[in-house]
């Protein structure tokens, strides 16, 4: 269960109930609007002012596991950790829908990006005792540049 508090008034909202297991990771999206929550059954996406989740992603078993999740800096883009045979690897989702997309990169749990949206932290365990910090970089295509403004007349 996930709830929202406003720490001024200390009023709760509850945001997600879930499908009976606790949430395996969640993120908030870059302009603070949604939540993103991994669980079991899949991924969902979320108003953080509370409303009804809304299913972006069915992981149905095998493989029906997330616990890593990271916006992408523009809030278009969710990727996310997910276990198949044995190992983790590395997807990405459309916010917007449409199928999940493996980027066939063998990762680890935990997702973040850095600020500026050009590398990618992630752990990776080795057995219960040990475990690592990795950073990817220049692993995502270049962003477009956006096209220039139209010319404008200038009235004398």
């Amino acid at each position: 269960m996930l709830l929202r508090r406003d720490l001024s008034t200390a009023d709760e909202t509850l945001l997600y109930t879930g499908t009976g297991n606790a949430p395996m990771g969640f993120a908030v999206s870059p302009d603070g609007r949604h939540l993103a929550v991994g669980d079991w059954g899949g991924i969902f996406i979320i108003p953080t002012s509370g409303g009804k989740p809304r299913e972006l992603v069915r992981l149905e078993p095998p493989g029906g596991r997330t616990s890593g999740l990271a916006w992408s800096r523009d809030g278009s883009s969710l990727y996310f950790s997910r276990r198949l045979k044995g190992s983790i690897w590395l997807h990405r989702v459309a916010v917007a829908g449409g199928a999940p997309e493996s980027l066939n990169f063998e990762i680890g749990e935990e997702l973040r990006f850095s600020p500026d949206g050009r590398r990618l932290a992630f752990t990776r365990s080795k057995g219960q005792k040990v475990a690592e910090i990795w950073v990817m970089e220049n692993f995502l295509p270049a962003a477009k540049e956006p096209p220039p403004a139209p010319a404008q007349r200038v009235k004398k």
